[in-house]
């Protein structure tokens, strides 16, 4: 994982810059805490942390060396919950990178159906995800009650990644292929400095970007032979 010593120097990163834009954030943006609450004062550091989570977006695409066209977009948000996001165009991948309560980094698993052709790299970068903070897992496609009656077993353990893989084989034995699987997240305390935090985003951007990459190429084999032999 690249230090911020690093980053700072390839990117000319200013670290003050960022701590300032979130202490704003939390001094003006909530108006239940703060008896002088201004709404422009609110909007002006609102749009100051989404611009600085932009920046980190856009800096973690170049440390991942992401060579397909890319949309970097903010969301509109009337609760004023900061984020920025990450789209490409070809393997079409949305990453999240988000300050709700923790800072975050989320993906949705793309292409779920392949995940049992994937090999060990696959399972090596997978596991990677929760030495760099707290990995959480959210199911979109949640198993049946004729699932949980079949198997009750399978329900009495809670870690992310046992959750994981049983909705997976649950819904590749029942049904024959997943649909959809869930999201998988990182996060970190709100108070861990932008020093840590760039380099964690930029180390958990890439691993994300490798999964849902390696994900969409199983289908996606003869489209990338005929790019490279064109």
């Amino acid at each position: 994982m690249n230090d911020i010593k690093s980053l700072k120097k390839r990117h000319a990163i200013d670290l003050v810059s960022f701590e300032y834009a979130k202490k704003r954030y939390y001094s003006d943006c909530f108006w239940f805490e703060n008896p002088g609450y201004d709404e422009n004062t609110a909007n002006e550091s609102y749009e100051k942390i989404c611009e600085k989570l932009a920046e980190i977006i856009r800096i973690c695409a170049e440390e991942a060396k992401v060579k397909e066209n890319a949309d970097i977009y903010r969301d509109t948000d009337k609760h004023r919950i900061p984020r920025a996001n990450f789209w490409t165009d070809v393997t079409d991948q949305p990453i999240t990178i988000g300050l709700f309560r923790e800072f975050y980094i989320a993906t949705k698993l793309n292409n779920p159906h392949n995940i049992k052709l994937m090999n060990d790299d696959f399972w090596g970068l997978l596991f990677r995800l929760s030495t760099l903070g707290k990995f959480t897992f959210k199911e979109s496609e949640q198993p049946t009650k004729a699932m949980r009656a079949k198997y009750p077993q399978l329900f009495k353990k809670t870690g992310n990644y046992y959750k994981l893989l049983r909705n997976y084989f649950l819904c590749e034995v029942e049904h024959g292929k997943v649909a959809l699987l869930g999201n998988i997240s990182i996060s970190w305390a709100n108070d861990t400095p932008f020093s840590k935090l760039i380099p964690y985003y930029c180390e958990a951007f890439s691993i994300m970007y490798q999964l849902n990459y390696l994900l969409w190429k199983q289908d996606n084999k003869k489209a990338i032979l005929n790019t490279l032999t064109g």
